[in-house]
């Protein structure tokens, strides 16, 4: 192993002169990859963090040497952060097509929890008489990515339904195991559907059939009808949302930043790790009701705005969005991102209907994996909220202006209520205003509420489904406003169904 790290040395200062070195380097990286392939250490990739600097050339020396490839192995890809054609390019130009579809079909079952929701994914033989569901990802991974012994490239339940999928990547119709499915599952006597992966659906779709009652058009079309039919750009954007989670919690090769808050760190090493990114995906992927979150176009593009606007030191933001678009989902997803990236140890979010507190929690914290780390209360607890709380305080505007003041000696001069100490003394970083046109866009909850960290800047967001009021009293700047109208709404739908 040192011989490999000393060679993994040499070769890196030799890049330095690439021009005069370029034949060098490659002559020392292919015999230090052939060194680590041959004492079987490319099972550990982790130890070998050189692998993954040296341009693309690591992944197509490790394709052309590695005969016998396991579903692991594209696993650890996540750990240097290859995109998706970046693999399939290089998998399709060294090994060809017929490999290239094994591939995609490890790659689905990587990224299936963004491809689908389950609950439970067996490591049985869809041709078992009982199907066993899995409690860690180690049996599927170790898999060879050619295992072809099964009709089900992946069996995945939700709730009381089963559903056995077929993975194909054909650039034309070609033949799927539906209707093998079908009869298997027949036979069962169990709920089931079918599921269908394939590099383009509309070929599927679009296919001209013999006739109408085709067992295969039919089948595919209650794929369609169950949602349950995906297809390459499906497949890509699931890999990207993984890799991106990934990121996120710190387990990719060339992630530098490591959470400082208590409840946001796992019991993985700093180090990347095969075996860590398979745990992370056992605690969060299986046996879970919770679902992978998925931001729609608009939330995604309020979202990466509101980021980029804050690190240009934009402290007042607008969400104005349309009526049921999905706002507090977008808010929860601007507040992960404050919790994990920017250090806002507690977050306060108000609204001006106390009923929608639920639905931030129902709806959002308490059902999606993304936000399971997230800590919570509810102003039934603001009074004896600890200072050293981290997470989201949910609260109704009314509830803090509610309580009247005291008088002291002198008529015209009053003391702080109770509540409002505790919130000055909570020291909020950032304070959201959900439904802002209600009721926040008013000197008494400026002078109250939002301007109560006068002494320091203080992150404000208001969320509105009508927001001019609101614009126009806090003077907020027309970049930091994330508009998503009817229009736009109508627009791409006209675009895109």
């Amino acid at each position: 192993m040192s011989t490999i790290r000393d060679n993994s040395v040499n070769l890196f200062n030799t890049i330095t002169n690439i021009d005069t070195a370029r034949e060098k380097e490659q002559e020392i990286f292919n015999s230090t990859l052939k060194e680590a392939i041959t004492q079987d250490i490319t099972r550990n990739w982790h130890e070998k963090a050189f692998l993954s600097i040296y341009d693309k050339k690591c992944l197509r020396a490790y394709i052309e040497l590695n005969t016998k490839m396991k579903r692991q192995d594209l696993l650890s890809l996540f750990m240097f952060n290859f995109t998706y054609d970046e693999i399939m390019n290089e998998f399709k130009q060294i090994k060809g097509d017929s490999i290239a579809g094994f591939v995609f079909e490890t790659i689905s079952i990587i990224a299936l929890p963004y491809l689908y929701y389950f609950e439970k994914l067996s490591e049985s033989n869809i041709s078992d008489n009982t199907l066993k569901w899995m409690d860690s990802y180690n049996t599927e991974l170790h898999k060879s990515i050619s295992n072809g012994n099964n009709k089900s490239d992946i069996t995945f339940k939700q709730g009381e339904c089963t559903i056995p999928t077929s993975i194909k990547y054909k650039g034309h119709k070609s033949e799927t195991d539906l209707s093998k499915l079908d009869s298997i599952m027949k036979k069962k006597n169990i709920p089931y559907k079918l599921a269908l992966i394939v590099k383009d659906k509309q070929i599927y779709i679009n296919h001209r059939y013999n006739h109408r009652e085709d067992i295969d058009k039919c089948l595919i079309d209650d794929c369609k009808k169950n949602d349950l039919l995906r297809d390459e750009d499906d497949v890509r954007e699931a890999w990207t949302l993984l890799r991106n989670r990934l990121n996120a919690v710190g387990l990719l090769i060339d992630n530098t930043h490591i959470h400082e808050h208590a409840e946001f760190k796992y019991s993985y090493t700093i180090c990347p790790d095969v075996k860590n990114i398979m745990e992370f995906m056992k605690v969060e992927y299986l046996n879970t009701k919770r679902i992978p979150l998925k931001l729609r176009l608009h939330q995604a593009i309020a979202t990466e705005t509101f980021k980029d606007n804050l690190k240009l030191r934009e402290f007042r933001h607008i969400i104005s969005h349309k009526p049921r678009s999905g706002k507090t989902i977008t808010i929860l997803a601007i507040v992960l991102y404050l919790l994990m990236n920017v250090n806002h140890k507690r977050i306060l979010i108000m609204t001006s209907v106390k009923d929608t507190i639920d639905d931030f929690i129902k709806k959002g914290l308490n059902k999606y994996i993304d936000f399971r780390k997230i800590n919570y209360k509810t102003q039934e607890e603001f009074l004896s909220c600890p200072l050293d709380f981290e997470g989201i305080m949910f609260c109704s505007v009314q509830y803090l202006k509610k309580e009247k003041k005291a008088k002291t000696e002198t008529k015209d001069t009053e003391v702080d209520s109770q509540k409002l100490k505790k919130l000055k003394e909570l020291n909020f970083g950032t304070l959201i205003f959900d439904e802002a046109h209600h009721g926040t866009s008013t000197y008494k909850t400026y002078e109250q509420i939002v301007n109560v960290y006068s002494d320091k800047q203080v992150v404000q967001v208001f969320a509105s489904g009508t927001s001019r009021k609101t614009e126009e009293f806090y003077g907020i700047k027309e970049k930091c406003i994330y508009r998503w109208t009817v229009e736009d709404e109508a627009e791409m739908k006209e675009l895109y169904m």
